[in-house]
């Protein structure tokens, strides 16, 4: 590990502060009897470089962004020369999925993703902060307060980040709406009443929030995928209108709150698109409107070339937003992310787009563990300066998190995709052990592509337990483990019943129902573990629900095998009925993903 003692003399102000803010959190690069010279050079602008002559270690730099890039390199004990090709290149975390991270957590967020070169940090806060007079917003969610939210804005600060709110201000409200408080102000399942009074009040509280406690004057405002828009309430109010129309009125009402209180304005795009052609809506637009573009899977350039090309007629300033792919998965899902990211970076050079965020969503559950999210962020970082070194993002990594970039990307197999199908993790890993759900699904239609998905992670699974693994690799590890013995115990299970092999159903009684039992409370305790190190404890209690109704349906069925056994019971009515699905030709029992195995987030 490499230390420094920095040579301010020819470094200009603004960036000695944020090496001294570097050096107070990480303190071990800026001491020691080792420790080297630092020196400055200036660079163009957006140009960073690093370089070691003997004990002297020089960073180039234009930027600030490019400034702390090219410091974290050079904490990585790496020569390297690039060019930011991103103006702004931020990351917007999601903390309405259940996990609200802790500010501390958020604070170490910022310095880290500084380091690797973002300049941007986005909240995406559905009902997670505190509204005066609103006892019910964000009840018993996590919700941030007015000073927590200024706390990470003064740091940020520091670090040279923008802190900006992602807010809703139409749809994805469906927690909102389980406080019976707000129903009257509710159109559709999680979208807000338009043109109503009490509705425009509530936004008001919320952009005032924002505004109050956030130094940045840009608010993203949401208004994605409202696809409900005016089929509810709104209907039965108003009569029918149209979508659009309703939509763009919305739109120019909250535009006017967000300028009221001097913020700018920003939306995802999504509906926009569908309503018609870009240049017949283009007036109806508030001139101050930021547009935010989003595709997370395309894979061709072509299709976000196009996609930009479209926003191109809106003739409003676009930004494009990416993702590390942590949605629905219990560690970064690299695949998806190495196919969709870089012809996204290409598309955006080639249409000038000078604004890339990176989005970390936590759909259904937030359950992905965060260091390896951070291993995503790194990879984005490099991907965005157009670098491919491997060896760079794992030094990076390394020096960030003290963590193996490798087995990070190793484990990330866990998730696959496989001739374009993705493997349903979650719903494999918390399925019903005597009805099989997902896991019927899976193999009856699928069966060629879960085998070698099996295969693959078994030998993943024989690496990593060979291995001392960090708190977070043992949690990935554990759910590897988990799923595994789940899959394997449902073909066992139904095989042995199948064939009435009584020796076999006992031994699923006598030790895989207590080795499924003793892995279900392994991953339980490693994700609290995590859990708590990184968030508030809001929002925990659905995994450990998850977790406590799949180990009471293995206890379930232990207690069915011995009705078997003693001949209390004649037959185990689940097996049964899934045998006979098994043997009708092209049925694929549908998998009840949110019925029995995920709950909404």
């Amino acid at each position: 590990m490499p230390a420094f003692i920095p040579d301010s003399s020819a470094m200009p102000a603004e960036y000695a502060s944020l090496l001294q803010t570097v050096a107070e959190a990480m303190p071990e690069y800026f001491s020691g009897a080792g420790a080297g010279k630092l020196s400055f050079a200036p660079s163009a602008p957006d140009q960073f470089a690093v370089s070691f002559s003997g004990t002297e270690t020089v960073i180039s730099a234009g930027s600030r962004p490019a400034f702390l890039r090219a410091l974290g390199c050079a904490m990585a004990g790496r020569e390297t020369a690039g060019k930011l090709r991103f103006t702004t290149l931020g990351v917007m975390l999601d903390c309405s999925r259940n996990r609200v991270y802790t500010v501390d957590f958020i604070k170490s967020i910022l310095l880290k993703t500084a380091l690797t070169g973002f300049n941007l940090l986005m909240l995406y806060t559905e009902d997670v902060y505190e509204l005066p007079g609103e006892p019910a917003f964000g009840y018993m969610r996590g919700r941030y307060t007015a000073e927590e939210i200024r706390e990470i804005d003064r740091y940020a600060k520091r670090l040279g980040i923008e802190v900006t709110a992602c807010i809703q201000t139409l749809g994805h409200l469906e927690h909102l709406f389980t406080h019976y408080q707000y129903s009257g102000i509710r159109d559709t399942a999680g979208i807000l009443l338009a043109e109503e009074d009490a509705t425009y009040s509530l936004i008001e509280k919320m952009i005032r929030f924002q505004a109050e406690n956030l130094s940045s004057r840009q608010i993203h405002i949401g208004m994605d995928e409202t696809h409900g828009l005016g089929r509810g309430r709104f209907l039965d109010i108003h009569g029918y209108e149209p979508q659009k129309e309703i939509y763009l009125r919305h739109l120019t009402k909250v535009c006017a709150i967000c300028r009221k209180y001097g913020l700018t304005p920003a939306i995802w795009s999504d509906m926009l698109l569908r309503f018609e052609d870009p240049g017949t809506i283009r007036a109806a637009l508030p001139p101050d409107l930021k547009l935010y573009c989003w595709n997370y899977s395309a894979t061709d350039e072509k299709t976000y070339e196009d996609i930009l090309g479209r926003h191109g007629q809106f003739q409003r300033e676009t930004a494009m937003a990416s993702a590390v792919y942590t949605y629905n998965t219990f560690c970064w899902f690299a695949e998806k992310t190495e196919a969709a990211l870089p012809p996204c970076i290409r598309a955006c050079e080639n249409k000038g787009v000078r604004e890339l965020l990176i989005t970390v969503w936590g759909d259904a559950g937030a359950f992905c563990n965060f260091d390896s999210a951070l291993a995503g962020l790194v990879y984005a970082s490099n991907a965005a300066c157009g670098e491919e070194d491997a060896g760079l993002a794992s030094a990076l990594f390394h020096t960030i998190c003290g963590e193996e970039y490798p087995l990070f990307r190793k484990a990330s197999a866990l998730h696959r995709i496989i001739r374009k199908n993705i493997i349903p993790v979650p719903g494999l890993l918390w399925q019903d052990p005597l009805q099989g759900g997902i896991y019927s699904y899976c193999f009856s239609k699928y069966g060629d592509i879960m085998r070698i998905y099996l295969r693959d992670l078994k030998e993943v699974h024989r690496d990593l337990s060979g291995r001392t693994l960090s708190p977070s690799l043992r949690q990935i590890f554990s759910v590897i483990d988990l799923l595994l013995h789940g899959i394997f115990f449902r073909e066992k299970l139904l095989k042995a019943y199948a064939e009435r092999r009584q020796e076999l159903l006992l031994e699923i009684r006598g030790r895989d129902i207590p080795a499924y039992l003793e892995k279900i409370t392994a991953f339980d305790r490693c994700f609290r573990r995590e859990w708590m190190r990184s968030a508030k404890p809001f929002g925990l209690e659905i995994i450990q629900r998850r977790n406590a109704g799949l180990a009471a349906r293995v206890e379930e069925t232990a207690l069915r095998l011995d009705e078997f056994f003693s001949g209390k019971r004649s037959r185990i009515e689940e097996l049964d009925e899934a045998l006979r699905a098994s043997a009708v030709p092209d049925f694929h029992p549908a998998p009840p993903v949110f019925s029995s195995c995920l709950e909404i987030y």
